[in-house]
């Protein structure tokens, strides 16, 4: 029998997958997952949805690169600000894109960039270094997940080649 608390954890996770399956659908790192998977996937990655309000860092320059940033809803504007202040947009990221996961896969330090809440926002974040370990559980989903990643930053990187 579950206790009152781990039916309150089994009811939040089903109300998630029912509010944000659709948009995870949507997002690379998801591509090919059913929503068991993805259920599955959000616990051993150490799932956590954060609120952001419009004009909040999400994460600032110099903040740890250990998560990869999945929007839920809401926008999510990635910049880098020079010496004198001025901003460059490196991208926006709708719902169901992916940010950061560039920083914490190559395993820099801190973020170089930071990136803002554009309008009010849901993130998913998910630990990057459970996402390329292998789990105790050997998770039949991590093999799809690496490649799903792989794919995304080498979209973004294609991306980037063209704009320059």
């Amino acid at each position: 029998m579950l206790s009152a608390i781990s039916m309150l954890v089994f009811q939040q996770k089903v109300m998630f997958m029912k509010e944000f399956f659709g948009i995870l659908q949507n997002c690379p790192l998801f591509s090919g997952v059913d929503a068991a998977e993805a259920q599955a996937m959000l616990g051993c990655l150490n799932a956590r949805k954060v609120e952001a309000d419009k004009d909040t860092y999400i994460f600032r320059e110099g903040d740890p690169a250990d998560f990869v940033g999945v929007v839920l809803s809401g926008a999510v504007r990635v910049v880098r600000t020079d010496f004198y202040g001025n901003q460059s947009i490196l991208g926006q990221v709708e719902p169901g894109g992916v940010f950061g996961e560039a920083f914490s896969c190559a395993g820099v330090e801190t973020m170089p960039v930071s990136a803002f809440a554009l309008k009010g926002s849901k993130i998913l974040w998910l630990d990057c270094k459970r996402m390329l370990t292998v789990c105790s559980n050997a998770c039949q989903f991590h093999n799809r997940m690496v490649a799903n990643l792989l794919q995304a930053v080498a979209r973004k990187n294609l991306a980037l080649s063209r704009k320059i």
